[in-house]
C-alpha cells in the first residue's frame, strides 16, 4: 500500500510538471513584500456556538527574505510537535532540498522523507534523488532541444527502472506514454493545447487505446478558464463554468450534471483591494457549504480564518501571529 500510494504521487508529481499558472510563486512574492520572517497559526474551537477564549498553536512557519518557506513546525493540542518540514532553495528560488521528520514509534521526530533537486542551466529540473519513508529512490528528466520534456524514469534503489515517462509531439498534441518497468505501456496521456500554451484537453487512454478519461478547457479572453468539462468511458460526468468579477477575480465555480442541473461548487467574495473575504464551498448539502471567512492585519495579512465544515458540522477559529525582518 505504502508503495502504491508513492508511486501516485510520482504520477501526480508529474502531472504538476504541466502548469497553468504559478499560485505558489504569487504567494511567496506577497509574503516576501510584507517581510514576513515568520507565522504562527494559533486554534480556537468553539463551544456551545461561543469561540473559547484559549487557544493552541498548531503550526509555525519561517521564511526566507525571498518569500520561500524553509521550516513548518507542526504541533499537536498538547503542544509537541507532530511533524517538522525543512526547504532548502537556490538564487533562482527553485527548491533544491525537502526534509520532512514525523513522530512514530521513536521517542525523538525521525525522518520519513526527503527529496533533493537539481536543474540545468534554463531551470529545468534534472535529477530528483529521495527517500519515501521505505527505500530510496531517483528520477531523470530529459528535455529536447527547444525544451520539451522528452522522458522521465523514476529507478528503485537497485537502479532499476520503477516507471518511466516518454512524450511525442505532433503541432499542439502531447502524448505521454506510462510505461512500467520501462517497457510494457501502461496508459497513456494525450494532452491538447491552444496558441496560448494552454491545456485545453486531456484525455487518457488504457493500453490498448480505449479512453478511460477525458478532461476539455475552455479560455475566454483574459486567458481565464471558463468551463470545464469531465468524461469517463465516453460519457459526459459534470461540467463546472467559471465566473468573474470585473476585476478578473474568481467568484463563483457552478456544477453542471448531465441532467442539466446546476449547484455551487464554490464562491468567492473579495474586498476593494482584492483580498479574499469569503470562501463557500460545496461539500454534499447543498443548503450547509462549507466556509472559511478572513479578517486581515494592517499589513494586509490574514489576522483570522474562521472556518466551518458542513459534512462534520464543526467550526473553528485560526488566528494568526507574525513577526517580520
Amino acid at each position: 500500500m505504502k508503495q502504491f500510494a508513492i508511486t501516485i504521487l510520482f504520477f501526480t508529481f508529474c502531472l504538476s510538471l504541466y502548469p497553468q499558472s504559478k499560485p505558489d510563486d504569487k504567494e511567496r512574492v506577497r509574503i516576501a513584500n510584507s517581510k514576513i520572517l515568520k507565522s504562527n497559526q494559533w486554534t480556537y474551537k468553539y463551544s456551545q456556538g461561543k469561540v473559547n477564549t484559549k487557544g493552541y498553536i498548531t503550526t509555525e512557519s519561517k521564511f526566507d527574505e525571498r518569500g520561500n518557506v524553509i521550516e513548518v513546525i507542526n504541533y499537536k493540542s498538547t503542544g509537541q510537535i507532530s511533524s517538522k518540514l525543512l526547504y532548502k532553495y537556490d538564487k533562482n528560488n527553485n527548491r533544491i532540498e525537502y526534509q520532512k521528520f514525523e513522530k512514530r514509534d521513536k521517542s525523538e521526530i525521525e525522518l520519513t522523507y526527503k527529496q533533493n533537486f537539481t536543474y540545468d542551466g534554463k531551470g529545468n529540473k534534472k535529477i530528483e534523488t529521495g527517500f519515501d519513508g521505505i527505500t530510496n529512490y531517483r528520477i531523470i528528466y530529459n528535455y529536447l532541444p527547444d525544451g520539451k520534456t522528452k522522458d522521465i524514469t523514476k529507478y528503485n534503489a537497485d537502479n532499476s527502472i520503477n516507471e518511466k515517462w516518454e512524450s511525442s509531439y505532433n503541432v499542439n498534441v502531447q502524448t505521454i506514454s506510462i510505461l512500467r518497468q520501462g517497457k510494457n505501456l501502461d496508459y497513456s496521456l494525450i494532452r491538447k493545447t491552444d496558441t496560448k500554451d494552454n491545456i485545453i484537453e486531456e484525455t487518457r487512454k488504457d493500453s490498448k487505446g480505449k479512453e478511460v478519461s477525458r478532461t476539455t478547457f475552455e479560455f475566454g479572453g483574459n486567458n481565464n478558464i471558463i468551463s470545464s468539462s469531465e468524461y469517463y468511458s465516453g460519457k459526459i460526468s459534470k461540467t463546472f463554468q467559471y465566473r468573474y468579477n470585473n476585476k478578473n477575480q474568481l467568484i463563483e465555480i457552478i456544477q453542471v450534471n448531465p441532467d442539466g442541473s446546476k449547484t455551487l461548487s464554490r464562491a468567492y467574495k473579495y474586498d476593494e483591494k482584492g483580498n479574499v473575504l469569503e470562501e463557500k464551498w460545496f461539500d454534499g448539502i447543498q443548503s450547509d457549504l462549507s466556509s472559511k471567512n478572513y479578517k486581515y492585519n494592517e499589513k494586509l495579512n490574514p489576522a483570522e480564518v474562521e472556518s466551518y465544515y458542513s459534512d462534520y458540522k464543526y467550526k473553528v477559529l485560526y488566528k494568526y501571529t507574525y513577526e517580520y525582518y
